[in-house]
């Protein structure tokens, strides 16, 4: 009976100190928004766009459109970090990312293939940049 009061002076403190900082961590984390919108793309097919911010800060962007050639759907994430786009994926209708491309300065900074086992590759030098070959 002796410590009885102190050790419940010492459930009530941890519980209080629990409490408090399960506050803090809720009062860090930002909430999530997201916004939709659509539009028309130049060949009347409708585009949709997520955007997902945490607070006001932009996380990731979804672009999702049906490609005119292929009739598939494709989908382009862009993953951002500190407002900063930092890596984007092209998925064209497989249902599998078959591009994913690390983003620094707006420019891409290397990219990779994404197997259909989950596996990642590098792209080799010449096609990364083969699309800037004929840009002097």
């Amino acid at each position: 009976m002796k410590y009885s009061p102190i050790t419940f002076l010492i459930f009530l403190s941890a519980c209080f100190a629990g409490c408090k900082s399960t506050n803090n961590i809720t009062s860090q984390v930002s909430p999530l928004k997201i916004e939709h919108h659509q539009w028309k793309g130049p060949h009347g097919q409708t585009r949709y766009q997520d955007k997902f911010y945490r607070g006001s800060q932009l996380i990731l962007r979804v672009v999702r459109f049906q490609n005119e050639r292929t009739q598939k759907w494709e989908v382009w994430r862009f993953y951002y970090v500190d407002g900063q786009w930092a890596m984007f994926e092209d998925d064209p209708g497989s249902g599998q990312p078959v591009t994913v491309s690390l983003i620094k300065n707006d420019e891409t900074y290397d990219a990779f293939t994404r197997q259909s086992d989950g596996s990642v590759t590098p792209l080799s030098s010449d096609s990364l940049f083969s699309d800037y070959k004929d840009i002097k």
